[in-house]
């Protein structure tokens, strides 16, 4: 099972695992580390965990981990068409991760600052476009309008790529905006700020050993 950020993590799994195999998903939770061994639990929302590819096999697992999860005290939804739901958690990650990073900022500050929230939308839009030629449709108001649900819900937390700059470790760019990018490039549809985010966060990470 994977519930990592971004996507392409069951195309990279599904080398050595049949895909019926896989189970994949998302987490709604967020957290800040404050000191070792000192966690704020900024916000929390469900997990939603379904087949990479639907079948009696695979729809089995999931109901097993599904229940797995609950036992452990967490709220689960499992969903067949899980892909939709990978991109929706993909556009909020892209519109939030690497602005929130780049600006040193909390997650809240991304949606109350207008020139931030402006770059936020043509962030996702990007990725809407992106999402139907990829065979996945999202409604462009609702996905800006989930992303507005996050900063406000969790506006004092503050994004995991962020907690990676402040501790100086290389972040997960490319499982983010980086797919965006790419899979543009795949369907010849330009998506110069999600590149333009790749290439600030990596060059970024290359000036951490002059700190």
């Amino acid at each position: 099972m994977t519930l990592q950020n971004g996507a392409g993590n069951n195309r990279d799994i599904a080398q050595f695992v049949k895909r019926e195999r896989i189970i994949v998903g998302t987490s709604s939770h967020n957290s800040v580390s404050l000191e070792p061994g000192k966690f704020y639990h900024s916000g929390c929302g469900p997990t939603n965990i379904g087949p990479d590819l639907p079948c009696e096999e695979s729809l089995r697992d999931v109901k097993k981990t599904a229940q797995a999860l609950e036992e452990s005290g967490l709220s689960v939804n499992i969903i067949e068409n899980i892909q939709y739901v990978l991109w929706q958690k993909l556009v909020i990650n892209c519109g939030i991760n690497a602005l929130s990073t780049l600006m040193q900022c909390r997650i809240g500050e991304i949606y109350t600052n207008p020139y931030l929230w402006d770059l936020c939308k043509r962030i996702v839009y990007e990725c809407v476009l992106i999402a139907e030629a990829d065979g996945t449709y999202l409604d462009r108001k609702e996905a800006l309008l989930a992303v507005s649900k996050v900063c406000i819900n969790d506006a004092n937390g503050y994004a995991s790529m962020y907690q990676d700059r402040q501790n100086q470790r290389m972040t997960e760019i490319d499982r983010i905006n980086g797919v965006v990018a790419d899979l543009g490039s795949q369907y010849k549809i330009t998506a110069p700020c999600n590149s333009m985010l790749v290439t600030q966060i990596h060059g970024m990470e290359q000036m951490y050993s002059r700190q």
